[in-house]
């Protein structure tokens, strides 16, 4: 029920009252009136609701943060007009049902603290917020479909398959009103957000052995002229070089450079956070900047490969697109941490695996909110982590009590760690994305 109406029915009650101890037949008729408002009102809004389908059409894809259009199709499939419809998209927002008697203890604890602090905190409209909208329809005809579009930005990342839409109405007076939640499909998956990172470390053969050399140049399909040799069966008749071939008297054909793209590994290993708000914590900016380094690595001509938990182990996306890998992470799991005693550390078994995948000399890079302790024994064990790259989010930062000792000694393990030659980079909450990673070891404490 309504504030209005709630108000208009004490209002009745009262004058009820106050008509029974002054026996006065005008406050009975008052009375009467105030009590019709609000059953017609109530029975007009529960009707407005029937026989009313909800279409919505969105893209199929977007980035966390940026608006995106959003059509809503109203179809009345009922006998009668129906009128003054309030539409509220809450694909993003789930309503928060809070008792009474939980409110008004929520209500004193913010009295107490303008009492204490002298300032009060006015709540923000829900239709500010650029992750709900809120759309009026004054009326339908039978049989007839109206369109609203608005815009909407998603506040996490994630693969949804349907949106939640509240169709409410007042009745014709607005003194109460009826709603109900329907659920319709609406396919769309949301890439973590991407930061542009102005320089990432990426020396494809700065690891590799000496004796482990690659053939980066090589013959094969391309643009690049490598040299010509003699016909063979199946070659292309376009590709005969027909002025060696008049002189040697016999075909000759020109072969080309192949095109190659240097292979990079990316190991995204992001549990459970300690600390979080729902869209700031160490997993959720740990996958923004797992989706900066993906696009980094896409800009530079790479062919990343992405490992990330799977069923029973880890998984191996290989050759994946860039597309395909911020889809993965979208769709990401927090990973379970083995438990104590048990010997396991998924880290190190995520850099082999990589490592296996990727030809001598490849990038590697590891973005994780593992515990301080666990990474510096990885990098301990690891044989070969020079010139790999590790992003540590550290989930302490999001949490209180982030400016106490023991959080910086944790950076100081860290710094001790980037003595082996590999390239550390440290998130802390607050901290923006592609400032982070563009130099290592760089820290920004909140």
């Amino acid at each position: 029920m309504k504030r209005r109406a709630l108000v208009l029915v004490m209002v009745a009650v009262a004058l009820l009252l106050i008509a029974a101890t002054i026996k006065s037949g005008w406050l009975y008729l008052v009375a009467s009136v105030l009590f019709s408002l609000v059953i017609l009102s109530a029975l007009s809004g529960r009707l407005a609701n029937r026989r009313v389908e909800i279409g919505r059409e969105c893209p199929g894809e977007a980035f966390e943060g940026e608006p995106f259009p959003v059509a809503l199709k109203v179809r009345n499939r009922g006998r009668l007009t129906r009128y003054f419809l309030l539409l509220e998209d809450m694909a993003f927002e789930r309503p928060r049902k809070v008792s009474f008697a939980r409110s008004v203890r929520e209500h004193r604890a913010e009295m107490r603290v303008a009492r204490e602090t002298g300032v009060s905190r006015a709540p923000e409209p829900r239709d500010k917020s650029p992750h709900s909208a809120t759309a009026a329809v004054e009326s339908v005809a039978p049989g007839t479909e109206v369109s609203v579009e608005y815009e909407l930005s998603a506040p996490r990342r994630g693969v949804f398959t349907r949106a939640d839409i509240r169709v409410s109405s007042g009745g014709v007076f607005g003194a109460a009103g009826s709603s109900r939640v329907l659920s319709v499909a609406a396919p769309m998956v949301v890439y973590p957000r991407v930061s542009p990172l102005v320089h990432f470390p990426f020396e494809p053969r700065s690891m590799a052995a000496p004796l482990e050399s690659f053939e980066w140049s090589r013959k094969g399909i391309g643009q690049d002229y490598y040299g010509v040799r003699e016909y063979v069966h199946g070659d292309s008749l376009k590709h005969i070089h027909w002025r060696s071939s008049a002189r040697q008297r016999e075909l000759i054909v020109k072969e080309y450079q192949q095109e190659y793209r240097p292979f990079a590994g990316l190991v995204v290993l992001l549990g459970e956070p300690g600390h979080s708000d729902g869209n700031t914590n160490s997993l959720e900016d740990g996958l923004r900047c797992a989706a900066s380094i993906l696009n980094y690595y896409e800009a530079m001509g790479s062919k990343p490969r992405l490992v990330v938990p799977g069923d029973g182990g880890f998984e191996v996306l290989r050759e994946a697109t860039l597309y395909g890998g911020l889809a993965a992470l979208a769709a990401y799991s927090p990973y379970r941490w083995p438990s104590a005693g048990t010997g396991g550390n998924g880290l190190l078994e995520a850099m082999s695996l990589v490592r296996a995948a990727l030809v001598p000399g490849s990038t590697v890079s590891v973005v994780t909110n593992a515990p301080v302790e666990q990474v510096a024994s990885v990098v301990e064990a690891a044989p070969d982590v020079e010139g790999a790259s590790l992003v540590v989010v550290l989930d302490g930062s999001y949490g209180g009590g982030w400016d106490t000792g023991d959080s910086l000694l944790e950076v100081a393990k860290l710094e001790g760690a980037a003595s082996r030659r590999l390239n550390l980079f440290v998130m802390t909450m607050g901290q923006e994305i592609g400032e982070c990673l563009s130099e290592p070891l760089s820290l920004t404490a909140r």
